[in-house]
């Protein structure tokens, strides 16, 4: 299987309770390099400062990670997260205007109609909409994957429930199903699930993993 990983991929500056600890991040890259250990091919498509990051882009090239479509951009994004003492999300931050400032990498998608499989994991609702509405349209029998988070679910439910259906495969932990569904239990989230999604949605939880096929 052929997978193009579109979004994201910049330094996690996670603070937890006034503790600050800073790695690389970016659900785009955490996904490939999930894939990557499942044994796919799995290419980005995304931006980073290549020199801050040359050390790292050899690293996932030898892990099997395809990186020529990594644009070089002036700034790699730093997503910051907050969270409480609890481990409960607070915030996100970013360091640049992605609506205005980021380069355009969505022009690159409709030359690129090779894959078995399109992951989207932006980092606003917006991106996710779009990519999506152009991966659709430059290829209508596209095979979509699309990363729920928390976050974004936060700035826009309406949007992420609107398109249910038109996602092939769907990620989200246990606690973002609830949010989505407005569900109090697993049984109910699933049952909303299996009534909107085209095909399965994975929902994870700390101890337990549960795939839920409509």
């Amino acid at each position: 299987m052929k997978v193009l990983s579109v979004g994201q991929i910049g330094w996690d500056v996670t603070t937890i309770n006034n503790k600050v600890n800073k790695n690389y991040g970016g659900s785009v890259l955490h996904f490939c390099l999930a894939a990557a250990l499942m044994g796919m091919k799995t290419d980005m498509l995304c931006y980073v400062n290549k020199k801050e990051w040359e050390n790292l882009i050899n690293e996932f090239q030898q892990i099997g990670i395809g990186t020529n479509h990594i644009i070089d951009f002036e700034h790699t994004i730093r997503f910051n997260m907050y969270y409480d003492k609890e481990l409960r999300f607070c915030e996100e931050k970013f360091s640049m205007d992605i609506r205005d400032s980021e380069p355009h990498i969505y022009e690159n998608i409709p030359y690129m109609d090779q894959y078995d499989l399109y992951n989207i994991c932006e980092t606003i609702p917006e991106q996710d909409f779009k990519t999506l509405q152009i991966i659709t349209d430059s290829n209508k029998d596209a095979v979509i994957a699309m990363q729920f988070h928390i976050d974004n679910l936060l700035r826009d439910k309406e949007l992420y429930c609107s398109l249910l259906d038109k996602i092939d495969y769907i990620f989200m932990n246990y606690e973002e199903a609830r949010f989505l569904s407005e569900c109090n239990t697993l049984e109910e989230t699933i049952d909303f699930l299996k009534k909107r999604i085209k095909n399965i949605a994975f929902i994870t939880s700390h101890t337990k993993n549960y795939a839920v096929k409509s």
